[in-house]
């Protein structure tokens, strides 16, 4: 296969439908959905997402793609990577490993970033969100963010970002 161009160009399609077949499967079964409600929450039929759902049909449109990720509640990441780098993200065996929360079931764990002005107190509340302390840290944060300097960030104790204002 590392000679043979054509065949790993049929590896690579095949190992992502695949994949994204299998993860379909199972949110949809994390969910304790049937498909006949996946489609309804997708508005199509059933065998819509029979069909998704099959590894070897390999067709799904970025349309379809953001209609899972809408009737999921999941963000939809898609992009070129390296050949080594899809085996790794793609070769997922358990089916544990496919599944994904939804924005609701991670909503208690998610904050965003807010600059600060030294001399004016909150100013500006980005759209970055990070995962947020609980609330003892938040407490203990909020004493530590009234003396924080300029562009200091609510969530001090994770990685920082540069965020534009």
């Amino acid at each position: 296969m590392s000679h043979s161009e054509h065949e790993r160009d049929a590896f690579v399609q095949a190992e992502v439908a695949t994949a994204l077949a299998h993860q379909i499967r199972a949110i949809r079964m994390q969910r304790g959905w049937s498909q006949a409600q996946l489609a309804q929450r997708m508005g199509t039929k059933q065998h819509v997402v029979s069909r998704l759902e099959d590894p070897s049909y390999g067709r799904c449109s970025l349309k379809t793609l953001f209609l899972l990720s809408r009737a999921f509640d999941v963000g939809l990441k898609v992009g070129f990577v390296s050949f080594l780098a899809m085996l790794k993200d793609s070769f997922k065996p358990k089916h544990a490993d496919r599944m994904v929360a939804s924005f609701e079931d991670e909503a208690g764990t998610v904050g965003f970033y807010t600059h600060l002005s030294a001399d004016k107190g909150l100013t500006h509340v980005s759209s970055v969100w990070t995962a947020k302390p609980d609330a003892q840290q938040a407490a203990s944060t909020y004493k530590q963010v009234v003396r924080a300097p300029s562009d200091a960030l609510v969530w001090p104790q994770f990685n920082k970002l540069e965020i534009a204002p």
